[in-house]
């Protein structure tokens, strides 16, 4: 089995640029991580902020604050990539996050930290709305799941990287360390041409070509087949595209049937996502072991929980595009289900009868938990959101969708720890559980199969 299927000769340069624009998610995924240790060390009397140890409210200010930027940062990047492009953009949404990493280096209060999640969320909403469509414009339908399945697994595995190096490593030397990774995807995205949907929507054809060309790793040395096999495919898209903006979007686009049900489904992807307890376990790790009393250090736990999301990353980049989005959704939906339920009713025995151990019992269900959302709930909304839509609303709905993934992040991360503290984690995980529990017959249901679609097919 060939990983992903990047083994054809024509994908060679959509793998390299797909890696290339990848380097800002793995680095806002260093950012998610960082926050598990951080917390942490924020709440210990060792921490180096004014004020000492923070309270649980600081830091729920602390987590939540990138959503409120990742907010800010969805609304302006579709209009920077309306005038300037999707790679430029992407080269802009690079300098806020490393002003993040700047921030946490030299902060010395919790108002400080906050600021710093803040304009780190700035990058991660714009790459959450504009990275999927950069890649949805230059990748082969053929491969179209896989090359959008890397997004995800460079993002949890820049968690992981964080919490290895947040346990072991000196705070300041992470912050620095970090920094780095942004300001070399800048200046690596230099050499990328723009997508040859942009290139088409501004009249430059020239330029279009040849940045299909190029994507399709396709060159003067190339057989005259492949040539012409690139060449057709342009004037496909020229003629996709220039049908596309002959009208302007007027508010009836958004009430086709096709289009009323790719967006309410997709709003609910983004419900699923928010409130399936992947984002908070992932979030919170550290703070949640705190309060199970486990005896498993924290910070071991934490590694362990996020290698597993890569491993389940992992796994649905390799079935996405050959069992289907809607079998790995189903089957996601079902083992989350299963999990947390295990997990909130050992909750409530840790919480009935204290001093019930079984330290290895809680990071196992919360391994499962996050496993199995992984193969599914946690991922492929970065896939469907640009394949459940006409291509004419595309964009519009990515926008749309991800101001709600904001909001519904920033109310998860804001009540999670002091609803923990007040109900217990039990009733939290009871929560996440009845909504993976809906979700399945939601998905079993109603949700279509998008594998292979063209996504110029509607125009």
């Amino acid at each position: 089995m060939k990983l992903f299927k990047f083994c054809g000769k024509s994908t060679k340069n959509q793998f390299i640029a797909t890696g290339i624009v990848n380097l800002l998610a793995f680095s806002h995924g260093l950012g998610l991580g960082w926050s598990s240790p951080a917390v942490q060390y924020f709440a210990s009397k060792s921490t180096h902020l004014k004020g000492g140890p923070s309270s649980p409210s600081e830091l729920s200010w602390i987590g939540a604050s990138i959503t409120l930027g990742a907010l800010i940062g969805t609304i302006f990047a579709g209009s920077f990539a309306n005038c300037m492009g999707k790679k430029r953009t992407l080269m802009i949404l690079a300098l806020p996050n490393f002003g993040f990493w700047v921030l946490t280096y030299f902060a010395i209060s919790v108002k400080e930290i906050i600021i710093g999640r803040f304009i780190g969320g700035i990058t991660g909403g714009g790459i959450f709305r504009i990275l999927s469509l950069y890649i949805a414009d230059i990748a082969e339908n053929n491969i179209r799941g896989g090359l959008g399945s890397i997004f995800p697994l460079v993002m949890y595995t820049g968690m992981l990287i964080m919490f290895i190096m947040g346990s072991y490593i000196n705070y300041f030397v992470v912050s620095g360390l970090s920094a780095i990774i942004p300001i070399l995807a800048y200046f690596l995205m230099f050499r990328l041409p723009e997508t040859p949907h942009f290139l088409i929507q501004r009249n430059k054809f020239d330029e279009a070509i040849k940045s299909l060309k190029f994507y399709r790793t396709c060159h003067a040395e190339s057989s005259v087949e492949e040539i012409k096999k690139v060449e057709d495919e342009f004037e496909m898209m020229k003629i996709a595209i220039q049908n596309a903006n002959s009208e302007n979007v007027q508010w009836k686009d958004f009430m086709t049937k096709k289009a009323k049900k790719g967006m309410t489904f997709g709003i609910f992807l983004v419900f699923l996502l928010a409130f399936s307890g992947n984002t908070v376990i992932m979030q919170y790790t550290a703070f949640i072991f705190g309060i199970t009393g486990s005896s498993l250090p924290p910070n071991e736990a934490s590694i362990i929980i996020a290698a597993m999301q890569v491993i389940g990353i992992l796994i649905m980049g390799l079935l996405v595009d050959r069992i289907g989005r809607r079998k790995l959704m189903i089957i996601s939906c079902i083992g989350s289900t299963i999990a947390l339920t295990l997990m909130a009713i050992y909750l409530c025995c840790t919480e009935t009868w204290t001093g019930l151990g079984g330290a290895w019992i809680s990071v196992f269900l919360l391994t499962q938990i996050i496993l199995f959302n992984s193969l599914g709930i946690s991922t492929l909304l970065f896939v469907m959101c640009v394949e459940i839509v006409p291509f004419k609303i595309r964009e519009y709905f990515a926008l749309i969708s991800m101001i709600f993934v904001s909001v519904f992040m920033f109310i998860t991360l804001k009540a999670f720890p002091q609803t923990a503290v007040a109900l217990g984690l039990s009733t939290c995980f009871w929560f996440f559980a009845s909504i993976c529990g809906i979700g399945v017959f939601i998905l079993f249901f109603f949700m279509p199969e998008t594998m292979g679609k063209d996504l110029l097919a509607d125009q």
